[in-house]
């Protein structure tokens, strides 16, 4: 398997991240970094892809997108984690260029078929969209 590029891990493990809080909206979750890297890497680079997965959200927390009760870096645990309002909103919307289903909806689908690729694209369009709404803002 192919070494992925950190920002790569990034888009995938945000996108699990985002899917894991939308189905639980509005309750807060506790997320384990370690029970949400993925299966089939190798021993090696479970310490990689487990920071990965606390940072990024450490990452979604800090410009806005979840709220957490608590960070614990030592057992790369993610307290309470909801998505905020941007969050939520974000990942509620459809924009015409998909197939009318919302943001959020398609990163579901994409993570439970597990497609890295699809993944990183539902993110993209995710970020794309807050940066867009963002813009229009001022």
């Amino acid at each position: 398997m192919k070494e992925q590029k950190n920002i790569e891990l990034f888009d995938y493990y945000a996108g699990v991240i985002f899917a894991e809080l939308i189905d639980e909206f509005p309750l807060p979750k506790d997320l384990n970094a370690i029970k949400l890297t993925k299966n089939d890497i190798n021993a090696d680079e479970v310490n990689k892809h487990t920071a990965i997965v606390f940072f990024t959200g450490i990452w979604l927390r800090d410009n806005g997108f979840i709220r957490l009760d608590g960070a614990y870096s030592s057992q790369k645990v993610l307290s309470g984690a909801v998505l905020s309002y941007k969050g939520l909103e974000i990942l509620k919307q459809v924009p015409q260029s998909i197939d009318g289903k919302s943001l959020g909806d398609n990163l579901k689908e994409a993570v439970a078929v597990g497609k890295d690729e699809l993944i990183k694209s539902a993110v993209n369009k995710i970020f794309a969209y807050s940066i867009s709404a963002l813009a229009n803002q001022f």
